[in-house]
C-alpha cells in the first residue's frame, strides 16, 4: 500500500508538470507594450567634455495630451534621467519640465510611429524613430539624439545637456 501511494504521488507530480508546460505557447508578450523614450542628463564643460549630471532640485515632467498637461513624473529629486512614454497618435511629443516650481523648459520631440507585428498572440506593438528635437533654453543648453530607435530595449535615446 505504501508503494502504491508513492506511485500515485509521483504520477501526480509528473502529470501536473506535463499539463503546466503543455499550456505554454512559447510567446512572451510584454505586459506593458509601450516603448519608452529614455532621456539621460548631462553637463558639458567649456572644453566640450561631457559628464553625467544629477539634477539636485525637484523636477516635475508633464506631457501634453489633447491640449492639457498630464504629469508623468512629480517632484523627482537628484534625477539623472527620465523615462517617458511616446505618443502612438502624434508625431511630436511636447514635454514640459518644471524646475523650482516656477521655471519651465519645453522639449519638442519629433518621431515617426512604426507599427511592429509581434505575433498572432501578441498583436501589433508600436516602435518609434526619433527624427528631430527642439527645446526652450531656461535651464537646458542643448539636446542630442543618441539612439533614434525607441523600442523595448533599455537604450538611452536622448542626451539632455543642462546649462552649467
Amino acid at each position: 500500500m505504501k508503494e502504491f501511494r508513492k506511485a500515485v504521488v509521483a504520477l501526480s507530480i509528473i502529470m501536473c508538470s506535463l499539463l503546466s508546460t503543455g499550456c505554454d505557447s512559447g510567446y512572451d508578450c510584454t505586459l506593458d507594450n509601450i516603448a519608452y523614450n529614455r532621456i539621460k542628463f548631462y553637463i558639458a564643460d567649456k572644453n566640450g567634455i561631457e559628464s553625467e549630471y544629477s539634477y539636485p532640485e525637484a523636477l516635475t515632467a508633464s506631457i501634453m495630451v489633447n491640449g492639457e498637461a498630464m504629469i508623468v513624473v512629480n517632484h523627482l529629486t537628484n534625477a539623472k534621467e527620465l523615462t517617458l512614454p511616446v505618443s502612438y497618435t502624434n508625431n511630436c511629443d511636447t514635454v514640459i519640465l518644471n524646475f523650482f516650481e516656477h521655471y519651465y523648459d519645453t522639449l519638442y520631440i519629433h518621431h515617426n510611429n512604426i507599427p511592429f507585428y509581434q505575433s498572432m498572440e501578441c498583436g501589433v506593438i508600436m516602435h518609434h524613430k526619433l527624427t528631430d528635437t527642439r527645446h526652450t533654453e531656461n535651464f537646458i543648453d542643448s539636446m542630442a539624439i543618441n539612439n533614434a530607435d525607441i523600442n523595448f530595449n533599455n537604450n538611452e535615446n536622448i542626451k539632455l545637456y543642462f546649462i552649467e
